[in-house]
């Protein structure tokens, strides 16, 4: 066991030489540090009074300062237990394109309710000074008073060891899900099984996985037939997922949260969510997906309950279920007659807003109207809310008052379980001037009618009416148009335009493949040797071994200083180095490297295997160490003679 693992390590650290060299020599595009997020999250979006929950907030950067950071106002949430400084943590991703490094500061909260806090509280953003230049989190709307439970804000259990010990046995952490026996498995977790018709019911999607997975890849979207849907996906974690450790079935996981979703059931019943395909990869250092592995989460059943009869309104829409008020405008009180006045009608609240049927303008006398400009504002979390705004653009057509009635919006609340009425208050119009005035303005002449009524032209006298001819106006534009050097000056600019990109594209071509193929020599060189090394160590071949360390080492130097080095004696070689930028102590350890292997090759065998194995696997580590060494310095061109 031992030599096999020793044998895993030396071909890790010859990978990772063959990647550096092979991604490095003139082609290797420089790392862009990825800007920082800021990101605010809760292991659920519903909490019972006196319950326990957790609220963490984490700033990653790429290096950038981080200074000045200013917890959010809790809005009279009780603080349960503070952190006194940030959880630290450092992950190096290494690719194609370059070594990213990502430093991720978090605090972590917990928080629970004030005695008789009901209704939604929402958590304000926390700030926080990136490089001098302030940022800050999301906001959190958390609705206190309803049964705790897993929430779209973190996998479940997440915050269960968290609790106090006065916590009821109902918020204790669920067992582990079935899927919890592989290593890596991608779940979807509702917070909420039972809900009303229209009622929403955010569900997260989340992957588990005990090893770090360098690809994502989705195969199959979950069906939601059945429900009205909203993406509700944080917006700084659709490209990056933010990542939680969770211990399940004593594993410990990282957690990634992939997506989440709002939905609102549209008919009573038991509505199944299809299960989600994904696909997960590790890539290797040529940048080729290995160990790829396919998942598929579990359906998740939803029982959607019919609204209840008892006080309903007659004509009820049962996508009216939420919490709403409603207000009506006019953008004046007094307009004359002829001049168009907007009445906009706003609804605000939470709940499926986009589903959700305004109240619509009655008749009014002496009023034209037109269809009315709908727009959604919908506002960022879990919750879906905003503002539904309808707009209606009317005309007077003759003076005098006018009251517009108070409109009416009935929904269902779910939390109390009852029908409740939206109003909003009156309107006075005023409308001045005399109707006849309006006729004497419109230009004279017949007025068009259709089926025996006038027809209001509304194309204003500022606009004149378009007039075509069947020529241009000036002969010498006409001339010039039919000649022969007017087809010359519309052909050459495009066929010019084409020559440039043909041309640059075969030079680009040319260069790629010039650099493409060096690049492959060497990375195969640099395999085949390792890898032949590593088996002339296994079979105990000491010579053999040796001759293609030095091989390897030689071949590498001469790539790099691009001049052959196999003519050259140790101090000649040494003096190259250093003339070429290479640090001194780098360069005395190669030369000592090339003079072992000389040494080796004719110095008989240990007769410990066991001791010349170890010797074997030390020198190839230290080979494949000097290879990154070597890749990493940077040498001055040679010298023009």
């Amino acid at each position: 066991m031992a030599s096999a693992s020793r044998r895993q390590t030396g071909w890790a650290r010859a990978a990772a030489a063959a990647l550096a060299l092979a991604a490095s020599w003139l082609i290797a595009p420089p790392a862009h540090a990825e800007p920082p997020t800021f990101l605010a999250e809760t292991d659920r979006n519903q909490v019972a009074a006196g319950e326990v929950f957790l609220y963490e907030v984490t700033i990653t950067t790429s290096g950038q300062r981080v200074e000045s950071y200013q917890p959010p106002d809790f809005k009279g949430l009780q603080v349960v237990n503070a952190p006194q400084s940030p959880n630290q943590s450092t992950q190096m991703q290494m690719g194609p394109g370059g070594t990213f490094i990502q430093n991720s500061l978090s605090w972590r909260y917990q928080l629970t309710p004030a005695a008789g806090q009901k209704g939604v509280v929402t958590i304000a953003p926390a700030r926080v000074r990136v490089d001098g230049r302030e940022m800050r989190s999301n906001q959190i709307n958390l609705r206190v008073g309803a049964g705790g439970g897993p929430g779209a804000g973190a996998p479940p259990g997440a915050a269960a060891p968290m609790a106090s010990s006065s916590s009821s046995s109902a918020n204790a952490e669920p067992p582990p899900p079935s899927e919890a026996n592989a290593a890596n498995f991608v779940r979807a977790v509702p917070d909420k099984t039972r809900a009303f018709v229209g009622e929403q019911v955010t569900v997260g999607w989340y992957l588990y996985f005990t090893e770090s997975q360098n690809k994502y890849e989705t195969i199959t979207e979950p069906r939601t037939d059945g429900f009205w849907t909203e993406d509700v996906t944080p917006p700084n974690a659709r490209n990056r997922a933010p990542q939680t450790q969770q211990l399940i079935g004593g594993r410990l996981y990282q957690v990634a949260s992939l997506f989440k979703r709002a939905l609102f059931p549209l008919q009573a019943g038991k509505l199944t969510i299809s299960p989600i395909e994904s696909e997960i990869a590790q890539v290797d250092f040529f940048g080729m997906s290995v160990r790829r592995q396919r998942l598929k989460a579990e359906p998740v059943v939803i029982e959607a309950l019919p609204l209840p009869k008892a006080g309903q309104p007659s004509g009820f829409e049962p996508s009216h279920v939420g919490r709403y008020t409603l207000e009506a405008r006019a953008d004046r009180p007094t307009v004359a007659v002829g001049e168009a006045v907007t009445l906009t009608i706003d609804v605000k609240g939470q709940g499926n807003l986009r589903n959700l049927h305004a109240p619509s303008l009655p008749r009014l006398d002496g009023w034209k109207s037109y269809e009315p400009k709908v727009t959604v504002n919908l506002d960022p979390g879990d919750l879906v809310s905003g503002t539904k705004t309808v707009e209606y653009l009317l005309l007077p057509e003759h003076p005098g008052t006018t009251m517009i009635p108070s409109f009416e919006l009935p929904y269902f609340d779910p939390e109390t379980r009852a029908y409740a009425l939206a109003k909003s208050e009156p309107l006075r119009l005023e409308v001045t001037g005399d109707g006849a005035a309006r006729a004497t303005t419109a230009p004279a002449g017949p007025r068009p009618t259709t089926g025996g009524g006038p027809v209001e032209n509304l194309i204003t006298t500022e606009i004149r009416p378009i007039r075509n001819r069947a020529t241009l106006n000036r002969d010498l534009g006409a001339t010039f148009y039919r000649s022969r050097p007017f087809l010359g000056v519309l052909l050459v600019p495009p066929l010019a335009l084409a020559l440039g990109r043909l041309l640059a594209r075969a030079r680009e071509r040319l260069a790629a493949d010039s650099q493409r193929g060096r690049r492959r020599r060497v990375r195969q060189m640099v395999r085949q040797r390792l890898s032949a090394a590593e088996d002339h160590r296994d079979a105990g071949r000491w010579p053999a071994f040796h001759i293609e360390i030095d091989r390897v080492l030689r071949e590498v130097l001469a790539a790099r200083l691009r001049r052959p080095v196999s003519g050259l004696r140790m101090d000649e070689l040494r003096d190259l180095l250093l003339q070429r930028g290479m640090p001194a102590g780098e360069a005395d350890r190669i030369i000592a490297a090339l003079e072992g292997c000389d040494l080796a090759r004719f110095a008989p065998a240990t007769a410990d295997a066991g001791a010349a194995r170890e010797r074997m696997t030390a020198a190839l580590d230290g080979a494949a160490e000097l290879i990154v060494a070597i890749d990493k310095t940077p040498l001055r061109e040679e010298p023009a003679t």
